[in-house]
């Protein structure tokens, strides 16, 4: 009970005990009294309560009304409170799953990537090469290492114009076997960049189809993985068979 309704409680106490107070200080004339003067009286003693207690209700509803605000407010707040927390773990979970994929897919490119093969010839010496009677080269054996994964059903082509492969297929290629082609219908000029395809399946047999480069330079044959690296390998014999140093 709050102050307001307490001191219209006392009020009201007092109200009626000094209403039975004049009733017994003149019970004679209040009870001669007729029963409809009797209501009149009733009705005029009490209205003064009936109106104080309406304006302590009029207030009471208008702190309650307060109340009521008050508590939406904070459950507002709370919602609102609730909505960026779940937002928060919503963001937190789209993180999580970014990471993972991230994590995920590189794991996947790594393990395909040491899925794949990897072409070396090591020693670079000079290919057993047959040359026609004008002494120009048209056949030479070249041996290729896999330093990678292991590959079978391997197909090796290539689209250079002067570049034919003979014994290109392979039912295997990994560590311990290394293979031998020949390329054939070499161009007169035997300084060239070509290419050659490699397609396999490696070794959960997804089918893969791989492109290095090689450079042929005065009979020796070089293998490279980019473009780049054959043409500037290609660049650089070509500056040292003529005497000059690279960069010079």
């Amino acid at each position: 009970m709050d102050n307001r309704a307490k001191w219209a409680s006392a009020a009201t106490m007092a109200w009626l005990a000094g209403t039975a107070l004049v009733i017994a200080m003149n019970w004679e004339k209040f009870n001669a009294m007729e029963l409809n003067a009797v209501g009149d009286f009733l009705a005029g003693a009490v209205s003064p309560l009936a109106f104080l207690w309406l304006i302590v209700g009029y207030f009471q509803q208008g702190d309650e009304l307060k109340q009521n605000t008050q508590a939406l407010i904070i459950q507002a707040e709370e919602l609102r409170q609730s909505v960026a927390a779940q937002q928060s773990v919503a963001e937190s979970s789209r993180e999580q799953i970014r990471l993972h994929m991230e994590q995920k897919n590189e794991l996947i490119m790594k393990e395909k990537k040491e899925r794949k093969i990897l072409p070396t010839n090591e020693s670079r010496k000079l290919p057993m090469v047959m040359v026609d009677a004008k002494n120009r080269p048209y056949l030479m054996a070249v041996t290729i290492h896999n330093g990678g994964g292991r590959a079978s059903n391997l197909l090796i082509t290539s689209h250079s114009e002067y570049t034919t492969i003979e014994q290109n297929t392979f039912p295997k290629f990994d560590n311990a076997n290394p293979i031998t082609f020949n390329l054939r219908d070499l161009p007169p000029q035997t300084s060239f960049v070509g290419d050659l395809i490699f397609s396999y399946s490696d070794s959960i047999h997804e089918q893969c189809d791989d492109v290095y480069y090689f450079v042929i330079f005065r009979r020796e044959f070089a293998l490279f993985a980019t473009h780049d690296n054959a043409t500037n390998y290609l660049a650089r014999r070509t500056l040292l068979g003529q005497g000059l140093e690279v960069g010079q």
